[in-house]
């Protein structure tokens, strides 16, 4: 297989294709984020924290208080609002400081809702507003799931969410001997 420029693809190099056309994605300097950090008081929890690597534990900043809900939400996105986010404060997901990210979650659930319906209400499938009200509901969908996957809303989101681990005093604050 060859590159555009008609450079013949070298062994270990991977060509994908995309829209009938090739693309090369090398093989070193991928696009891979890695892991998520661990917060500093869960490795201290764990037993996993170094100084020398992880820094002061004190320098991380806690996320303290309960997400306020705004007053300008629409009635679907207060109602999601009401039902999700008592729920994520009791687990210790939700804090004040993702009051944001919790109300723009809600006002793309409210957004997906309203073209949804609007969506199912035209006759004529083969119109241009069907097309465009489908391609709305679809971007609606996307950016309700990609804010929710961060939120754990989902049971596998849920697998890979790791409720606020805060430190605790006494005995259960120190570190876990290692083995040698």
């Amino acid at each position: 297989m060859h590159y555009r420029n008609g450079r013949e693809a070298k062994n270990g190099d991977k060509i994908v294709k995309l829209d009938g056309r090739a693309r090369f994605l090398a093989k070193i300097g991928g696009h891979m984020r890695g892991r998520p950090r661990k917060p500093k008081a869960l490795k201290v929890l764990q037993g996993t924290f170094r100084k020398d690597r992880d820094g002061d534990p004190a320098s991380e900043v806690p996320a303290e208080g309960e997400p306020r809900k705004p007053t300008d939400l629409k009635e679907a996105a207060s109602t999601f609002w009401d039902e999700i986010v008592p729920g994520l404060v009791a687990a210790r997901i939700a804090r004040a400081c993702d009051t944001a990210a919790l109300t723009v979650l809600c006002q793309w659930w409210d957004r997906y809702l309203r073209f949804s319906s609007a969506l199912d209400e035209i006759e004529e499938p083969k119109d241009k507003e069907a097309r465009r009200l489908t391609i709305m509901t679809g971007i609606a969908w996307n950016q309700f799931e990609r804010i929710a996957a961060k939120f754990g809303l989902t049971p596998a989101d849920r697998a890979r969410l790791k409720p606020d681990a805060t430190p605790r005093r006494g005995v259960l604050a120190r570190a876990r001997p290692r083995k040698a």
